[in-house]
Formats: C-alpha cells, sequence, structure tokens
C-alpha cells in the first residue's frame, strides 16, 4: 500500500497507468494470494487505492470515476479495461489450490494436510474445525467454489453423491462455461476459468438480493422513491438523455435556469437531435446574443453532468439552483477571456507595423504623395507634396 501511494501518477498517460496496475500492481499480492484468503476491507482498499491512481488528473489527487469499479474490471471483449477483482481472483487462486489437492491425493503437501484436518475422509468431504489455521480455512473457501460451480464427471460414480453433488446436466453448469477465451475442454482447472466464474456468481449474487453495506443501501433507498428528487439517477443501465436531460433533478434544473425548458420523454428522442431543436430556436429568435446564448446551453449541459458524477462517486448534495449558479459562473469566466483574448489581438494589431513599399503610377500618370505635421503646442503645422511619373 505504501509503495503505491509513493508513485507518482501525474508522470504517467491512461496507457501507462493501465499498463502499470496490470503489470506491477495487481501481480505483486499474486504469490500471497494462492495460500491465503485477503479479507474484504483489505481488497476493496486496494482496488480504491488503484482505482484513484488511474483515474487521478495532473494536479489533482483525485479525479472523477467515470465508470464503476465493477464495470473496468470486465474483460475488454465485454467493453471492460481488464482489471482484475483483487476479491475474486484470490478466490480463483485459492480455488486452484483446491483442484491440486482433489487430482493429487498422493502429493506431499495433501498427505500433510490430510494427516492433521481429515484423517478419516477425502478433501471433497472434509470440514473446517474450530481454531483451524487461516491458511486451511482458506483452501477451503477455494474450494466452495468448485463445490459450487463445478459439474463431475460421472464415471462409474463411485466418487459422486446425487443427493450433495452437481451431476445431472442442467442442475448446475461446468465451471468454465462463463468464458469464452481459456475453456479447457479436457475439464482441466485454470486460474483464468475461476476467476471468470467467481466474478459471474458475485454477479448472480448482488442481482439476487440487496447488499447490506451502507452504499447499497443508499441506493435500495433511491431506488424504491425514499428520495424522489434522485429516484431514477443509480438506474443501471441509465441513458445519455435520462442524465441530462429527464432526471427529475435535471428537468428542475433546465426549468430553473434562464431559458427555462421543460424536456419530456416526447419532446426527446435523443441528446443530440434535442440540442439540434434548441440552437435553431435560439437563431429564430433573432438577437445579438445568439452565441452567447447558445455558449449556455453547453455550459448548463456540463455542469448538469459534473453535479451527477459528483453526487454519485463523491457522495455531494443535489441541488438545481447550485448547479445553474455554478453554470452561470462558467459563463461570467469564460466571456471576461473571450473579452481579454478579443482585446489582446485589437492591442498586437494596433502594434504591428506594415512595411511601406512605393509604387509607381501607369504611363501617362503622375502620382502625389501627401503627408503632413501638426505641432499643438505652438499652433503650427507643415505639409509635403511629391509628385512623380516613375
Amino acid at each position: 500500500m505504501g509503495k503505491l501511494e509513493g508513485w507518482k501518477e501525474r508522470l504517467l498517460n491512461q496507457a501507462g497507468k493501465e499498463t502499470l496496475i496490470k503489470s506491477v500492481i495487481q501481480a505483486m499480492p499474486s504469490y500471497a494470494m494462492n495460500i491465503i484468503k485477503f479479507s474484504k476491507s483489505f481488497c476493496r482498499r486496494i482496488c480504491s487505492k488503484v482505482a484513484r491512481l488511474y483515474w487521478a488528473t495532473s494536479g489533482k489527487e483525485r479525479g472523477i470515476h467515470w465508470r464503476k469499479w465493477d464495470s473496468i474490471t470486465d474483460s475488454k471483449s465485454s467493453v471492460g479495461l481488464g482489471f482484475k477483482d483483487l476479491e475474486k481472483h484470490n478466490i480463483a487462486y485459492l480455488a486452484k489450490q483446491a483442484w491440486r489437492a482433489m487430482k493429487n491425493p498422493d502429493a506431499i503437501w495433501v498427505q500433510v494436510l490430510k494427516s492433521i484436518y481429515f484423517p478419516d475422509e477425502n478433501f471433497w468431504a472434509a470440514k473446517c474445525k474450530k481454531g483451524a489455521p487461516w491458511v486451511w480455512r482458506s483452501i477451503l473457501h477455494g474450494r466452495e467454489l468448485l463445490r459450487e460451480r463445478a459439474r463431475w464427471s460421472i464415471g462409474d460414480g463411485s466418487n459422486v453423491s446425487i443427493w450433495k453433488d452437481n451431476w445431472i446436466t442442467g442442475r448446475s453448469k461446468p465451471l468454465d462455461a462463463y468464458t469464452t477465451d481459456d475453456s479447457k475442454e479436457d475439464g482441466s482447472y485454470s486460474i483464468r476459468t475461476g476467476y471468470y466464474v467467481a466474478k459471474k456468481a458475485g454477479q448472480d449474487m448482488r442481482n439476487g438480493k440487496p447488499s447490506t453495506s451502507e452504499d447499497k443501501k443508499e441506493i435500495w433507498k433511491e431506488e424504491d422513491g425514499t428520495r424522489p428528487i434522485m429516484s431514477d439517477m443509480l438506474k443501471r443501465d441509465e441513458t445519455v438523455e435520462h442524465a441530462l436531460l429527464l432526471c427529475d433533478w435535471a428537468r428542475a434544473t433546465w426549468f430553473g435556469a434562464e431559458c427555462q425548458w421543460t424536456p419530456t420523454a416526447e419532446t426527446v428522442n435523443s441528446i443530440g437531435s434535442w440540442m439540434v431543436e434548441c440552437i435553431r430556436k435560439i437563431i429564430a429568435g433573432g438577437g445579438d446574443d445568439q452565441e452567447k446564448r447558445i455558449s449556455k446551453l453547453g455550459f448548463l449541459l456540463w455542469e448538469i453532468w459534473k453535479t451527477r458524477n459528483n453526487k454519485l462517486f463523491q457522495k455531494q448534495e443535489v441541488n438545481p439552483s447550485w448547479t445553474i449558479s455554478r453554470a452561470r459562473m462558467l459563463e461570467t469566466v469564460y466571456g471576461k477571456l473571450v473579452e481579454k483574448q478579443q482585446t489582446q489581438k485589437i492591442e498586437a494589431n494596433r502594434s504591428r507595423t506594415f512595411p511601406v513599399s512605393w509604387r509607381p503610377p501607369p504611363e501617362t500618370w503622375l502620382k502625389a504623395n501627401v503627408d503632413a505635421a501638426f505641432r499643438k503646442d505652438n499652433g503650427t503645422g507643415t505639409i509635403a507634396v511629391v509628385i512623380r511619373d516613375s
């Protein structure tokens, strides 16, 4: 953890951070994960540090997390970034040890464990006795993944319990059923296979019932309508149109702004067509401040997006009037910058000197060059004329 906090993320771009996380940070605990089950709080702390490192921007300790951690731990074929969920990776490693214990019962280390923890039964039926060390408990935890997700190849049926084991086709999926890049036709186990199965099992559990953690309690309260203004902000497959226009608090923001627009599901087909229609109305209204009013549309959209993300990822309160005020401040800052830029451009044009070159007149013509000067202090002046034909 200390090494991770000491790295300078500002020296790397997004691709560099991805390489660093995958090849170094997530590989560092691999040895320990083979024999010890990490606590959930420890895994969450490391994942939080990794996410903060990846999303941090230059000059800021914390940046906006544009995607939730669960989605970026999906494989790239599933539109994720391929980062590892440390808890599920840990379970996959431990399941590998359990698999080795079952496939190689005559190995020395398995015989040592058998003599201590399950002398009168096989590994598949071994129990965790009170006071057992954490290493043994960890291996049994990995065995549970195999017990829940693996399926027996019957053979002569001597080692299979028809009541407890997964052996009928359709009752349970084989261990490699959820992978596309590492399937094992011979039925053998791989850590990659186990990781994706453990991740799928975790997703199924989350979808089946609400979590008891404080963060998930907040989400369930809001989805149940306890907080009406945020009732739809945390929906899973939220569209851009809903996030920026149709969410309850976003509609309140648009109505409270200077434009007083009220987007509805009937008037909004897509964010692009809605913006084009708004710009068309602004141009049709005429006036010298058309560009300014169009820019206000963009500023308000940006502040609505920032407010939504601050609520989801940094737990900040939502207030439509605050969002409108920040959009106005952004308009003011932008206006001052534009005015300053225009002033600097005018001054530069004034100070710029252009070389003067004399051009002769056409044939049979005469050219008169005239100049004059005046002195204000004594009221005198002079004029000079030069007439030339070539």
